[in-house]
């Protein structure tokens, strides 16, 4: 049995140490791609949900309609996106990526934590392989719950 002070020092270093260095690092990668840290995470949302409402990009990035209107302006004129309508709801316009040039931005910072990977693999395999678990588990309750952003505002 874990203890409650080992979990909660757990939690820390995933939530709140990782995050800042993963922040951190996509500041240095957008800027390497000549793009806006903004521009850069909008780049995320729409490469992994692969199709994206206008509407809830604006949400995931606190991002005025204008805003977000502006944001993928620039990433389609730069050539990262495309638009078209939304396959569920015609009325809505949506996003997709362009893989060809997203791709080679977006897989920098993996390539980093692959060659990471495979340092702590070589080490202690059975460990890499719990970790690899418990990040599936967690991805996979991660995508099984609502997010906040999918769901209507109340008002």
């Amino acid at each position: 049995m874990l203890s409650p002070q080992l979990i909660d020092d757990a939690s820390v270093i995933m939530v709140r140490q990782l995050l800042l260095h993963i922040e951190a690092n996509k500041a240095r990668m957008a800027e390497q791609a000549g793009l806006s840290l903004g521009d850069y995470k909008a780049l995320e949302y729409i490469s992994e949900f692969e199709i994206l409402a206008t509407g809830e990009l604006a949400r995931l990035l606190n991002l005025s309609p204008s805003g977000v209107s502006a944001l993928v302006s620039r990433l389609e004129k730069a050539g990262f996106i495309e638009r078209d309508r939304h396959p569920m709801d015609r009325r809505v316009v949506a996003i997709r990526p362009i893989t060809a040039t997203c791709h080679p931005i977006l897989s920098a910072p993996q390539h980093e934590v692959s060659a990471a990977l495979e340092k702590m693999a070589q080490r202690n395999p059975k460990q890499t392989l719990a970790m690899y678990d418990l990040l599936q588990s967690m991805l996979t309750q991660l995508k099984s719950t609502p997010a906040p952003w999918a769901e209507p505002k109340s008002s």
